[in-house]
């Protein structure tokens, strides 16, 4: 219901562009977790409290305001990657950013020149800025 929001809203701010997503992933059994994740044990994705969705398509400043209304709404981990962005509802406030901070050695960072965004972007996100700021 969350991600339903998260992509009405924005698709309302961006108006009448259609940008496609796609998810990814969500719930995973832990034999999928085992193969998808190499050995994640602690993923979020096997309790059905996240989500990956693809947003390859939209513009370094869609990213942004993606992730910003995802927090709005409740998502209260982001990771964000080169191709996708992970959403979560854990009980702490969290960001990681692939490639660099908190993911060093992802296999989708994030492009070296959105970076320093992404960490005022996201830092903005963990101090839970975007809805009581």
């Amino acid at each position: 219901i969350r991600l339903k929001r998260v992509i009405d809203r924005f698709s309302e701010v961006n108006s009448p562009k259609w940008v496609p997503m796609a998810i990814l992933s969500a719930y995973r059994s832990d034999y999928y977790n085992k193969f998808i994740a190499k050995g994640v044990s602690n993923s979020v994705h096997k309790s059905g409290k996240a989500i990956d969705v693809k947003y390859d398509k939209l513009t370094t400043k869609e990213k942004y305001k993606f992730a910003k209304i995802a927090s709005q709404e409740g998502f209260t981990a982001i990771g964000v990657y080169g191709t996708f962005i992970h959403l979560d509802v854990r009980a702490e406030r969290k960001y990681w950013i692939a490639g660099y901070d908190g993911a060093p050695g992802s296999k989708y960072p994030v492009p070296e020149d959105t970076v320093e965004d992404w960490r005022f972007t996201l830092g903005l996100h963990k101090l839970d800025l975007f809805r009581n700021g």
